[in-house]
């Protein structure tokens, strides 16, 4: 159970730490010139604003939140 435990949270920092570093990395060192433009923005935020939406909803119903800086239950809904 313990091991368990302690792999989960390996995982989790590598997924929310190390992965958005290496996508920014990533974005730095291969990117072509001009190749990258302000306006392809909008179109990479659709999925993260739509998942957002999602756990904010479903939150709602089932007063469960999986990330605790939108944990409305906690937070409050101003905040």
């Amino acid at each position: 159970m313990l091991r368990q435990l302690v792999l989960n949270k390996i995982v989790d920092e590598i997924q929310l730490t190390v992965v958005p570093g290496l996508v920014f990395v990533f974005l730095i060192l291969c990117r072509k010139e001009n190749h990258q433009k302000y306006n392809n923005i909008s179109g990479g935020l659709i999925y993260p604003l739509a998942y957002l939406v999602d756990v904010l909803v479903c939150g709602h119903f089932s007063n469960f939140y999986p990330y605790p800086f939108i944990d409305v239950n906690a937070l409050g809904p101003g905040r």
